[in-house]
């Protein structure tokens, strides 16, 4: 029953948040297929993240609606919530079995400079009754080649591919980031299996 509760909440929840214009609504479209309903207009400028999952076979474009000590949020039009700091998922809400934070530690500034390496990471996450779970691994950072990824409707950019395996008793999480001039642009992200990968696209 929790399961199905979780995918009603994806399926119906994640709906377009900020589609101000022709080229994030095609850009959502090209990216993932978006969710029928109205958007609500975000905040004149604000920052604008595409979000996809694949598992439910979902995607949204949420915007930005604050931040604080280099963590932003970013706000789907009923309130469902992802905060990235440096690029990576750090925090959801709203998507059932929720990501409650994340510590990364130093993987961010590995990431982003291309470099590899091995961290621990800890995930603390709800389980199917609501308590929190905290999960940790040792994650191994390792770049590959450069790719040409798509940013915009008609705008592409060689950007390296940085891969990240993460390691637990419990099993494996896999993860892929794009990175360009020591920022993130494009991102696979895995915290839970249950939910399943979370791709993340910055909007330029």
């Amino acid at each position: 029953m929790r399961r199905k509760t979780t995918l009603c909440l994806l399926c119906a929840g994640l709906l377009l948040a900020g589609c101000t214009g022709r080229v994030a609504q095609e850009m959502v479209d090209r990216y993932g297929g978006s969710v029928p309903g109205e958007a609500a207009a975000p905040p004149e400028g604000a920052a604008r993240l595409i979000v996809r999952l694949p598992k439910a076979g979902q995607a949204a474009l949420l915007h930005e609606a604050g931040g604080r000590d280099g963590v932003r949020r970013w706000q789907a039009s009923d309130n469902v919530q992802i905060y990235t700091r440096d690029g990576l998922i750090i925090g959801t809400r709203g998507l059932g079995h929720d990501l409650m934070s994340s510590d990364p530690g130093a993987a961010a500034a590995l990431i982003a400079a291309g470099r590899s390496g091995q961290l621990p990471r800890i995930y603390r996450l709800l389980d199917g009754e609501d308590r929190l779970e905290i999960r940790s691994y040792i994650c191994d950072i390792l770049p590959a080649n450069s790719e040409k990824i798509r940013i915009g409707e008609n705008e592409w950019t060689m950007a390296l591919r940085v891969n990240e395996t993460c390691h637990s008793p419990r099993g494996a999480l896999s993860a892929t980031h794009w990175v360009k001039d020591g920022r993130i642009l494009q991102s696979i992200q895995t915290f839970d299996p249950a939910l399943g990968p979370v791709d993340i696209l910055f909007m330029p």
